[in-house]
């Protein structure tokens, strides 16, 4: 498995990969999706944000519903996945979060699936079309949050990137074996590119990445840097509040000692004006 081999020979095997996300969804082959290029057609949008609480049904006619997670999906989710392909560089795993290698090895093996089951001169055949529905479908399933079950015959609900990357799944022209839509069956890392996740192990999630982003390279860019949050440095004190978690500085020594004649001058006059063993005489 790739994904292994990755750990054994990374130099050889984690070569960099470049791939735009949001090209491969506006070169979707919707025309060849037949019935099911609604449930692609939305990602043509580099704003598309479809892995939510969704449904699909497949009965007298094709029919789905697409929710989303607010964090658009070419540009941010699979934005990050693509930079984390594109780097071998790239490595939290000393704090504890993803690296290059652990992103490579899963989209690989997640593709290799595809190709295994389907055969080669299959697969060879299905790519020059469907290439980008592949490279999309994979990376949903490689960020792998959510969950997808077919709720009786020819309906079916899901969620999260997983969800709907087995859904995309449905869209290919050809006959899949049933393991292929096994969720569980793929190498997934939602702990470190899902929404929740946190990919450079900074304790800002993906999520607070992109709140605290402008736009989708500063939530890329910040959530692969342990120093940003979005496009908040977070070196240096910068990003806290005015003043917050400062101490008051000392007084220097001159001016502690100025104070403390002016009390003592004050305290003598008060006693002075206001002695306190003279009473007042009352009247008679």
């Amino acid at each position: 498995m790739a994904f292994l081999a990755c750990f054994i020979a990374p130099a050889a095997l984690c070569a960099p990969v470049s791939i735009d996300f949001c090209e491969s969804a506006a070169n979707l082959p919707l025309p060849y999706m037949n019935e099911f290029a609604p449930l692609a057609s939305p990602l043509v949008s580099p704003l598309a944000d479809l892995n939510g609480e969704s449904s699909m049904q497949n009965l007298a006619e094709f029919t789905c519903e697409l929710g989303g997670n607010a964090l658009p999906d070419c540009s941010c989710e699979l934005g990050l996945v693509a930079a984390l392909l594109a780097d071998s560089e790239l490595d939290f795993t000393g704090a504890g979060g993803v690296s290059h290698q652990m992103v490579y090895g899963a989209f690989i093996s997640n593709r290799q699936m595809l190709k295994d089951f389907l055969g080669v001169n299959t697969y060879a055949a299905l790519m020059p079309i469907f290439e980008p529905v592949v490279d999309l479908a994979f990376a949903y399933l490689t960020i792998g949050d959510g969950t997808f079950e077919e709720v009786q015959p020819g309906e079916y609900v899901f969620s999260g990137s997983g969800g709907y990357g087995i859904a995309l799944l449905h869209t290919l022209p050809v006959a899949l074996d049933p393991q292929l839509f096994d969720i569980g069956a793929y190498q997934k890392l939602p702990g470190y590119l899902s929404p929740y996740g946190d990919a450079d192990a900074d304790g800002y999630s993906n999520s607070d990445e992109f709140i605290a982003s402008d736009n989708p390279a500063d939530f890329v860019a910040g959530a692969l840097d342990a120093s940003f949050r979005g496009s908040e440095s977070l070196t240096s004190g910068e990003g806290e509040g005015e003043g917050e978690g400062e101490e008051d500085p000392a007084l220097p020594a001159a001016t502690t000692l100025t104070a403390v004649l002016l009390f003592s001058i004050y305290a003598l006059l008060g006693i002075l004006l206001h002695p306190r063993g003279r009473r007042k005489k009352k009247p008679r």
